[in-house]
């Protein structure tokens, strides 16, 4: 989630690795293939749990209670989905692209022309985007590969639109925010919709550790690190090659 105090969320363009890789331009259709799946109006009444979207560390013993209802959660992405159908076929369209065999070798398609063969049905694209709308979101901009839909708003907007609480957590000293329980959404909905990208600020943290700056030793073939006071030495068993 992108919190308008902080950069909390930076990256749901993850969700589409797919789509951007497929850059290059290639044959394909000049019009959507999908069939709309929404087909009837939505009803607020009639509601479908996201499962699998609450984070690990979002538990009761880090709870400090429900976050501003004012604070601003920017740059959400409503992921959609394709159906099993569709991921059969671009199954075989991406393995294709890898078969020097087939007429398809090599020959890519740019996001757009990848919505067009395999992502929502531009019907149901729309339909989304007005229930958006309909919440008090403001939409940004839909994927060229119709596989998410980027939209802004409130934290109050996100607890109420999908049926959530957002709530401050602290762990370790630090401070974030992220929902306590899965999001729902209208089950006319939820043929098209995959997921909402994380409603929290857990970041995934660097592997990398930066320890103390070293000064290497030709002649002893070893690293002396810390300050001058500090005589810390680091054996690197190097063997002369050749």
């Amino acid at each position: 989630m992108v919190l308008s105090r902080s950069p909390l969320w930076k990256g749901a363009v993850l969700s589409l690795p797919i789509a951007l890789a497929l850059g290059i331009s290639g044959a394909a259709q000049t019009h959507s293939t999908a069939q709309p799946l929404i087909t009837r109006p939505v009803d607020e009444s009639s509601l479908v749990t996201l499962r699998g979207n609450v984070h690990p560390l979002a538990r009761p013993q880090f709870d400090r209670g429900p976050a501003p209802a004012s604070l601003g959660a920017q740059r959400q992405l409503l992921v959609l989905k394709r159906t099993p159908q569709q991921e059969m076929m671009l199954g075989q369209y991406l393995a294709s692209v890898e078969d020097k065999n087939s007429p398809n070798f090599h020959r890519f398609l740019t996001p757009k022309q990848f919505g067009q063969q395999y992502g929502p049905a531009p019907e149901d694209v729309a339909q989304i985007v007005s229930w958006l709308n309909g919440q008090g979101f403001s939409v940004n901009k839909v994927a060229k590969s119709n596989m998410a839909i980027e939209f802004s708003g409130s934290v109050n907007q996100v607890e109420t639109a999908f049926h959530t609480q957002i709530h401050r957590f602290v762990i370790n000293g630090q401070e974030h925010v992220a929902n306590v329980s899965n999001p729902r959404i209208p089950s006319e909905l939820a043929s098209v919709v995959a997921g909402v990208s994380p409603l929290n600020d857990f970041y995934p943290r660097p592997l990398q550790i930066h320890g103390p700056s070293g000064r290497w030793n030709a002649a002893e073939k070893t690293v002396h690190s810390g300050t001058d006071s500090e005589h810390f030495q680091q054996s690197l068993s190097l063997r002369e090659s050749g």
